[in-house]
C-alpha cells in the first residue's frame, strides 16, 4: 500500500500536532515496513511527493521541515510584538487600518478560491502518478483546504480534540471562525476520522455531523514503546548542554493562553513560598501569542 502523510502541520509553532506528524512519520514506517509511506508539505505543491523509506529517512525528512520554519518563526518573533498587536486591536485610531486590512485578506480570500481548483488538480495528477492509496492527515485540517482536495483518494484524518466549543473565551472571533469551518469541513471529507478517546469522539459527532460509523475510537499508544533508554552518558550530556539542575519540573507546551502557564507559575510560586521549596521548572515550548507574558512572570 502506498500512504502518503500530509506533514504540512510540522511545524514546532503547533506544538502537539508537530509531535504527532513526526511519530506518525516515523513510527508507522517502522511498525510497518511492507508499505510505501510518501509525504508532503506546504511547500509541494507543484513538486514530487517526498518519499521515505525507514524512520531515520522521515526523521531526516521532519529535521529538514523544523529547521526551515523555525527560520520563519525566528523571523517574526520581535520583542514587544504583543504590545504592538494590543494597541492595533483595542485603540480607536487604528480602527480604519483594521478595516483596510480586513478588505485585502477578503480579496485574498477570494483569489484563493479561484486558485484551490488548480492547485487540487495538480494535486490529484501526483497522487495518481505516485499510486496513492491512502492520504493520512496526522493534524486537525486537509490541505488544500476542503472542499477543493483530492477526491480520488480517500483520506483518514485525526482530529484530537475540540476545546473551543467549550472554552470559546480563549479564542479569537477569527480562529473559532476558521476552526468551525475548515476544521469540520475537514471533518467531513474524509472518509474516516480518527477520535483518541470517548469524549472527543462524542464532540465530533456532535460539532461536525460526521456519522459514529465514520469516527474510530483508537487511542493513543505510547511513542516510546521499543524505544532504548537514554544512558547516564547521554543524560548527563544533555543536562549539561542546557544547564538542568538535578530535579526539575518539565511542562512542554507552546506558550498559548489555554495551555494555562501563569496558573503553573503561580503554583510553583506557592510551593516556593509556603513549602519553602527550590523547585525547578523548565518549559520547552514553542513561542506562542503568550510568550511574552509568561516570561514575564517568569
Amino acid at each position: 500500500m502506498n500512504i502518503l502523510y500530509d506533514l504540512s502541520a510540522a511545524d514546532p509553532a503547533s506544538g502537539g500536532a508537530a509531535t504527532v506528524c513526526r511519530w506518525f512519520a516515523t513510527g508507522f514506517v517502522s511498525a510497518f515496513p511492507d508499505h510505501k509511506y510518501y509525504a508532503f508539505t506546504t511547500d509541494s505543491f507543484g513538486k514530487p511527493f517526498h518519499a521515505f523509506r525507514t524512520a531515520e529517512d522521515g526523521e531526516n525528512l521532519l529535521a529538514r521541515m523544523i529547521v526551515e520554519s523555525r527560520g520563519r518563526v525566528d523571523a517574526v518573533q520581535i520583542d514587544g510584538l504583543s504590545k504592538v498587536r494590543g494597541v492595533y486591536r483595542n485603540s480607536f485610531w487604528t480602527s480604519p487600518a483594521r478595516l483596510a486590512w480586513r478588505r485585502i485578506m477578503s480579496m485574498k480570500r477570494a483569489m484563493d478560491r479561484r486558485r484551490y481548483p488548480c492547485v487540487a488538480g495538480h494535486f490529484e495528477r501526483v497522487c495518481a502518478e505516485t499510486a496513492i492509496d491512502v492520504i493520512h492527515c496526522p493534524a486537525q485540517q486537509i490541505t488544500p483546504v476542503p472542499p477543493h482536495h483530492s477526491r480520488a483518494v480517500p483520506y483518514v484524518m485525526n482530529l484530537h480534540d475540540l476545546q473551543h466549543e467549550h472554552f470559546p473565551e480563549f479564542f479569537s472571533g477569527d480562529e473559532l471562525k476558521r476552526r468551525r469551518t475548515v476544521w469540520y469541513a475537514s471533518a467531513r471529507a474524509s472518509r474516516f476520522v480518527v477520535a483518541a478517546a470517548k469524549h472527543v469522539q462524542d464532540d465530533i459527532v456532535r460539532y461536525t455531523g460526521v456519522s459514529r460509523e465514520r469516527v474510530p475510537l483508537i487511542p493513543w499508544g505510547v511513542p516510546f514503546d521499543g524505544e532504548p533508554l537514554p544512558g547516564a552518558v547521554e543524560i548527563s550530556a544533555v543536562m549539561k548542554r542546557y544547564g538542568l539542575p538535578d530535579d526539575f519540573i518539565l511542562y512542554p507546551a507552546v506558550t498559548w493562553i489555554h495551555k494555562n502557564h501563569m496558573n503553573l507559575l503561580e503554583a510553583i510560586a506557592a510551593v516556593r513560598r509556603e513549602e519553602h521549596l527550590d523547585v525547578h521548572l523548565v518549559l520547552t515550548g514553542g513561542s506562542g501569542p503568550f510568550h511574552t507574558e509568561v516570561m514575564r512572570r517568569s
